[in-house]
């Protein structure tokens, strides 16, 4: 036994080993070419999903524009302090 060499294992990272099938459905699902494993119904919850929220936001219809709001701004402080006033001029 003494002089016995050791076996040369074959370098596993330049050798191509078979991958499993299960293996296969995995990383065609990440590069969504397997059908099979993008069809589940999570997916295409999350597809749906996708394309309501894109339609909700795609619009900027329901947005005020900036004049808008600051004249919004403006006009609920201006009334709110004058609510205060007439209330501090009534009960005092």
């Amino acid at each position: 036994m003494a002089g016995q060499t050791k076996k040369k294992r074959p370098n596993t990272l330049k050798t191509s080993t078979p991958v499993p099938e299960s293996k296969k459905r995995l990383m065609d699902a990440a590069e969504a070419k397997n059908i099979e494993a993008t069809t589940s119904p999570a997916r295409k919850l999350m597809a749906r999903l996708a394309i309501e929220h894109a339609n909700i936001h795609a619009t900027d219809d329901d947005r005020w524009s900036s004049k808008r709001a600051i004249n919004f701004i403006a006009l609920s402080c201006t009334l709110a302090w004058f609510g205060i006033y007439w209330l501090v001029v009534r009960l005092f």
